[in-house]
């Protein structure tokens, strides 16, 4: 009996084993699977950035990019051109319309993920890309077109390079890099590169960011000292400098108030202007819904014992906002209509 217990167990050991085996051997290759996947997506991004600036596609611009060796980056497009997502021509790698198509999804789905990082998770802007670069290949169709729903089809990402639509098409951008805009002409950042990270750090340290109206007080070969629309001073070095891209600045600013929501006494009515451009996300979406449009009428009506929040009648509605989210409301003063602080 005891012989015939032990041969029991170890059968039974065995058969644990063996699926033990099996379920590690299934994982192993899905996760092989996924590997060569990200590697077959990553290159077929590569390859249409390169497009996208006006550059040739060769192997080195996946070797470099990618930090994959030649022998690697040779069997890569091989399998690439099994897949029918390039075409190899005199040296030159051309993306085929579903190597195409495929870029520009990974590329909606990062800089979707993106602007949802920022927007409603506040993440600062040097921590977008690295999140953002694992999720894009996790994204399905129908989750990206979920997102871009939920956030309402934005045009940019917060680095402020353009989303792509349903239908693949990039808005055109006309900007300059900072390096070379003249000295004491206002300028709106309208792009961040956010690669390599070592000058996105410097960057944000700054706190520049697209929107930001900003001028170059002097320039030199080694730097250029530059004055923020929030009284902010800082100097980047020129290779720096050159991953931030500008424009002229508007002739008049985007919304010019004359206070914020959170200055208005009890007792006033002032009109809307508009919302900060800071104010963005979930905290936006609010506002917005809360009717708080550019043209609206809005009456302090009352305060808390600490003033740290208020009730203000917007189109017949008493509503309740914190003095933070106050702030992000600009207003035209209208007319007192009695009543104290």
């Amino acid at each position: 009996m005891t012989s015939t217990w032990a041969i029991i167990l170890i059968a039974i050991a065995a058969l644990l084993a063996m699926g033990l085996c099996v379920g590690v051997g299934v994982l192993t290759i899905r996760w092989l699977r996924h590997r060569q996947r990200v590697r077959i997506e990553d290159a077929a991004k590569a390859l249409h950035r390169a497009y996208r600036a006006g550059r040739p596609a060769t192997l080195n611009t996946l070797i470099g990019p990618m930090g994959i060796s030649e022998r690697r980056a040779i069997r890569l497009v091989e399998q690439m051109e099994q897949a029918d997502l390039v075409r190899c021509e005199g040296g030159f790698i051309r993306l085929t319309e579903s190597g195409v198509a495929m870029a520009v999804r990974l590329v909606r789905g990062h800089r979707l993920w993106e602007r949802l990082l920022a927007d409603d998770a506040s993440v600062p802007l040097g921590g977008l890309h690295a999140a953002a670069e694992r999720a894009e290949h996790r994204l399905t169709d129908r989750q990206i077109e979920q997102l871009a729903e939920y956030l309402g089809d934005p045009a940019t990402d917060p680095h402020g390079d353009p989303i792509p639509t349903a239908e693949g098409r990039f808005a055109a951008q006309h900007r300059s890099v900072l390096t070379d805009w003249p000295v004491g002409e206002p300028a709106e950042v309208v792009h961040v590169e956010d690669e390599p990270p070592q000058a996105m750090r410097k960057i944000a340290a700054l706190g520049l960011r697209p929107g930001m109206v900003i001028t170059v007080t002097e320039k030199d070969a080694r730097r250029l000292q530059i004055e923020t629309d929030e009284r902010r001073h800082g100097r980047l070095s020129p290779i720096v400098a050159g991953n931030v891209h500008v424009h002229a600045a508007p002739v008049e600013p985007k919304v010019s108030p004359t206070m914020r929501l959170s200055q208005l006494a009890i007792g006033e009515e002032a009109r809307v202007v508009g919302l900060s451009d800071a104010c963005r996300g979930l905290t936006r979406r609010r506002l917005l819904d809360l009717g708080m449009t550019p043209g609206t009428t809005v009456h302090a009506e009352l305060s808390d014992a600490m003033a740290s929040a208020r009730a203000y009648r917007v189109r017949q509605t008493l509503i309740a906002l914190r003095r933070e989210q106050a702030e992000q409301v600009f207003v035209e003063r209208g007319h007192e209509t009695g009543g104290g602080r």
